[in-house]
């Protein structure tokens, strides 16, 4: 059953951010290292409609319709959502990648169409380097 909304354009609409992250899912993290990876992960909380983590194969992935962001998560159960750590996370993954492989993470967003983004982080053993849209 299709609903049909009749829509007023004269009542002003809050621009509000969307946004869409994909990761690879190329990379299989090895079984000695999951259980570590899992406790790294319980130290960080991601938004509602954002998945991060270990799926059954050992294959870690991120996917949602929401902004790729990590807020830190304390041991009693209090959440900092005022505190943006996605860089911090995400080195903290790169001990978990596995040499000559690579893990990326990607967003892209818009605000009405007024306010484009699109960014891809790439993860390796070595470390953490971002790509925008302005990049060259």
């Amino acid at each position: 059953m299709v609903v049909k909304v009749k829509r007023d354009w004269r009542v002003k609409n809050m621009a509000n951010y969307e946004a869409v992250t994909v990761s690879s899912y190329d990379i299989i993290i090895p079984e000695k290292q999951r259980e570590a990876l899992k406790e790294v992960l319980k130290g960080y909380v991601f938004p509602s409609e954002l998945t991060v983590g270990l799926e059954e194969n050992g294959s870690f992935v991120a996917y949602g319709y929401e902004s790729f962001q990590a807020y830190p998560s304390f041991q009693d159960g209090e959440i900092d959502w005022d505190s943006d750590v996605t860089n911090e996370f995400l080195q903290e993954l790169c001990p978990f990648i596995p040499e000559g492989q690579e893990w990326k993470v990607a967003q892209v967003g818009f605000e009405k169409c007024r306010y484009v983004t699109a960014w891809c982080a790439t993860i390796t053993y070595g470390g953490v380097t971002y790509q925008t849209l302005d990049t060259p």
